[in-house]
């Protein structure tokens, strides 16, 4: 008899389990994917994929020639403004355009009052993928080959925007940019990949 009632008992919890599981299943395939949301019938994507790629291209020249008034030019001054990535020996998250204004407006300052050189150029960009959420709102992630100067070296970095008009221009609300800092790599390299 108690035999039965704990088995009985256990059935009963087994069924509630798979009752629920299923309830789960069920919610999960009633909600509703996500597509773009693009509203404006004479949006024209590659005309703005280019817009986007010019804006990135400036912004990342004017963040390595350290010219502040023109890079801050580029960016969405919000709180909601992001900034994530890593330095030779340190990773950093900076919320909010204050913090990022600052950190970029002082970043790398005692490099940069002895050399008069940008620290980093020209950078070369593979696999640019834009997928536009929205007219108003892209999603921007690439490779980056950054040239350091003093070392005559390339490192990649693994690059990615999030993009919002403002104004009716495409400005960077979002970056993330993790450097592989550990595997230099020869110039000669990079530059015959780049080759038209």
């Amino acid at each position: 008899m108690k035999r039965n009632l704990i088995s009985k008992g256990l059935l009963i919890v087994i069924g509630i389990i798979l009752i629920s599981c299923q309830d789960q299943e069920k919610n999960t395939n009633n909600i509703p994917e996500v597509e773009s949301e693009i509203v404006n019938t004479n949006f024209d994507k590659e005309k703005e994929s280019e817009i986007i790629r010019q804006v990135i291209s400036k912004e990342t020249r004017s963040f390595f020639e350290r010219d502040y008034d023109e890079w801050s030019t580029y960016w969405i001054k919000e709180e909601n403004a992001f900034r994530a990535g890593n330095g030779p020996d340190s990773t950093y998250v900076l919320y909010g355009w204050e913090n990022i204004s600052d950190y970029v407006e002082n970043y790398d300052d005692s490099f940069y009052a002895e050399n008069e050189k940008p620290k980093y150029s020209n950078p070369k960009r593979k696999k640019f993928d834009i997928k536009f959420n929205s007219d108003r709102s892209a999603y921007v992630k690439w490779n980056q080959y950054n040239l350091v100067e003093e070392e005559n070296k390339y490192y990649l970095s693994r690059e990615s925007r999030l993009m919002q008009k403002e104004d009716d221009q495409w400005k960077i609300i979002n970056v993330i940019s993790f450097w592989d800092r550990t595997k230099p790599i020869n110039p000669f390299e990079i530059e015959s990949q780049f080759k038209d």
